[in-house]
C-alpha cells in the first residue's frame, strides 16, 4: 500500500466514526428530550386535580349529607313535649296541627309559664271543676273552664288573640277546631284590647277533630274557630289555658 492509499483510508475511517458519533449524540438527545417531556406531563397530572376527582369528592359529600339528613329525623311536637320533665305523666297528646317553630319561640320567652300550666293540669281534677276562671300565675297564666253545646260551623266566627296563647283541651264530648294563618285572613270585627280578641274572615282554614286526651295550641300568628259540631251537636266541657305571649 502506497502513501496516498493509506491517507485515503484513514480519512474515510475518521469520517465514518464522526458520523456515528454525531448520530449517537442526536439519538441520545432526542431520547432525553422525549423523556423530559413525558416527565413534565406526569408531573402536571400529579399536581393538578382532575375534574373527575372533584366530582367524586362532591358526590361523596352529598351522599354523606343525605345520609345524615335521613338519620336525623325532624323533631315532632310529641317528642318535644316528652323531652320536658314537667310533661311526664301528663296523659295528653299534642294535636298534629301545632306549629313547633312557634311553640319553641314562645316557650323560650317564658318557659315557666308553660311548666305551670301543664303542672296544673296534671295535679288538678279539672273535669270536676265548675265553669269559671282559675288563676295559676296571676294574669300570666290562668285556666278558663267552660261548658257549652257545639254549634254549626256557620254560627261560629274565626278569632285571634294578641296578648295570650290558647292551649285548648276538650275534657268531655267532641268538637271540630278550625285553624288558619292570621296573615291570610281578613278583618271582620276589630280587635278588642279589653277582651283580647279579634274576629277574622277565613277562606282557607282547616278543621281538626278535638276529643278528650288531645290538646291544641293557637298562637297570635294563627286564627282559630273552636266549638264547631263534629257530626251531631253535643255538650262539651273544655279547659283553655291562657298563657301570656310576651
Amino acid at each position: 500500500m502506497n502513501h496516498k492509499q493509506f491517507i485515503l483510508r484513514a480519512l474515510t475511517s475518521v469520517s465514518l466514526i464522526t458520523a456515528v458519533v454525531i448520530s449517537l449524540n442526536a439519538s441520545g438527545q432526542s431520547r432525553s428530550n422525549t423523556k423530559s417531556a413525558t416527565d413534565n406531563t406526569i408531573a402536571m397530572l400529579s399536581t393538578q386535580p382532575s375534574g373527575d376527582q372533584n366530582i367524586v369528592v362532591t358526590q361523596t359529600e352529598k351522599n354523606n349529607n343525605m345520609t345524615e339528613s335521613k338519620q336525623k329525623a325532624k323533631e315532632t311536637v310529641l317528642e318535644w313535649f316528652k323531652a320536658k320533665p314537667w310533661f311526664k305523666n301528663v296523659k295528653l297528646t299534642p294535636s298534629p296541627s301545632i306549629n313547633l317553630d312557634e311553640l319553641k319561640k314562645y316557650y323560650a320567652i317564658h318557659p315557666d309559664f308553660w311548666e305551670k300550666a301543664f303542672e296544673y293540669f296534671k295535679n288538678t281534677d279539672i273535669l270536676n271543676l265548675a265553669p269559671g276562671k282559675y288563676p295559676i300565675d296571676g294574669e300570666n297564666v290562668f285556666a278558663a273552664v267552660s261548658e257549652y253545646n257545639t254549634q254549626e260551623p256557620a254560627e261560629r266566627k274565626w278569632e285571634s288573640h294578641k296578648k295570650y296563647i290558647d292551649v285548648q283541651i276538650v275534657l268531655s264530648g267532641k268538637e271540630l277546631m278550625g285553624k288558619a294563618p292570621y296573615a291570610e285572613a281578613t278583618p271582620d270585627i276589630p280587635y278588642s284590647e279589653e277582651k283580647d280578641i279579634e274576629f277574622r274572615k277565613v277562606s282557607n282554614g282547616k278543621d281538626y277533630l278535638a276529643q278528650p286526651g288531645m290538646f291544641f295550641i293557637f298562637f297570635p300568628s294563627e286564627s282559630h274557630r273552636p266549638n264547631q259540631k263534629a257530626g251531631e251537636i253535643v255538650k262539651v266541657k273544655k279547659v283553655v289555658f291562657k298563657i301570656k305571649a310576651n
